[in-house]
């Protein structure tokens, strides 16, 4: 489906998805801002409010950007260490250390009315779906990623979500409340995917991590009308060699009796 008029999008997905990926490739094309977990989304939630607060807040913030885009003043963006661009992966393996490899920049956006502005946000999105995928203002796109390789990727960082850690989401679902309770660390990660996947049944707009690395072309043409994914590296990182190939059998297991959401995708 192509983008209206009126252009807003709001990227969200599993963690380690390919969503930082989408989010840069959207930024890549002229006319467009693209916002990857911009730091503001933290001003305009509070750890009391509800999903359609939040849904109104959001609505309001994006409408300020377009009048400050107007008037002329700079926007404050994430982006690749040392460059203008969005990352299409926060973190880089150097030397076997981990490094995050963004910042924040302040830049001028050329205004017109038919600007394209585009937000990612994984959990925060993913925790106010069903209020925020309701709005008529945006279209919505979860990315999703082959449980197995999902899990393999978490286990080989040290992010919060790799122990089991969700803050976000506990704020606005009590599902993800009960799940961080759990004393198994891989039971607890496997059902925080699976309330990922759950979240998503309703989506018409599903984006499949592996169907995008193989015609990257044809699915960003099909969904957003573009037409140039420039000189990146569409390897798929499913058979990452950080990853820990020896958990295979024990993970796909646990998958199978934890994640039963993910079953109509993979």
């Amino acid at each position: 489906m192509k983008t209206p008029k009126q252009k807003t999008i709001l990227i969200t997905g599993i963690p380690r998805s390919g969503t930082s990926l989408v989010t840069k490739l959207i930024s890549n094309q002229p006319n467009s801002i693209c916002f990857s977990e911009p730091k503001w989304l933290k001003d305009i939630r509070h750890d009391k409010q509800c999903q359609n607060e939040f849904k109104d807040k959001l609505l309001i913030k994006l409408s300020s950007i377009r009048s400050e885009i107007k008037k002329g003043n700079p926007i404050e963006i994430t982006v690749k260490k040392g460059t203008l661009d969005l990352p299409g992966n926060y973190f880089q393996r150097k030397n076997n250390n981990i490094q995050n490899i963004k910042e924040t920049k302040s830049i001028h956006v050329e205004h017109s009315n038919d600007l394209l502005i585009c937000v990612k946000s994984n959990t925060l999105f993913t925790a106010c779906y069903d209020a925020l995928s309701s709005e008529k203002s945006w279209q919505m796109f979860p990315v999703i990623r082959n449980p197995l390789y999902v899990l393999m990727s978490w286990r080989s960082l040290d992010i919060p979500i790799s122990r089991g850690q969700i803050k976000i989401g506990e704020i606005y679902s009590k599902e993800i409340q009960e799940i961080v309770k759990e004393e198994g660390l891989l039971i607890k990660q496997v059902k925080i995917l699976n309330w990922f996947f759950k979240q998503y049944t309703k989506s018409k707009e599903i984006l499949r991590y592996e169907e995008f690395i193989s015609s990257p072309n044809e699915m960003l043409k099909n969904t957003f009308d573009i037409i140039d994914t420039g000189t990146y590296d569409f390897s798929t990182k499913n058979n990452d060699s950080h990853y820990n190939s020896k958990d295979r059998n024990i993970l796909q297991s646990t998958l199978n009796k934890y994640c039963q959401q993910s079953k109509q995708y993979y």
